[in-house]
């Protein structure tokens, strides 16, 4: 997994996405074989129910 994006709180932006502090906050985090299917399949799942629901 490369981690390049990091989440941000303001109060006057509320939750956002941005760019890491430094060069050094972007890396690669190792995590197993079956957590890759196991994220595989809930991205299908997750797209069968994005085409089911439409423009909802």
């Amino acid at each position: 997994m490369h981690i390049t994006k990091a989440l941000l709180y303001t109060p006057n932006k509320g939750v956002y996405e941005d760019t890491p502090k430094s060069k050094h906050s972007e890396r690669v985090v190792n995590i197993p074989d079956d957590m890759v299917k196991l994220l595989k399949l809930y991205k299908i799942e997750q797209s069968k129910q994005r085409l089911s629901m439409g423009d909802q």
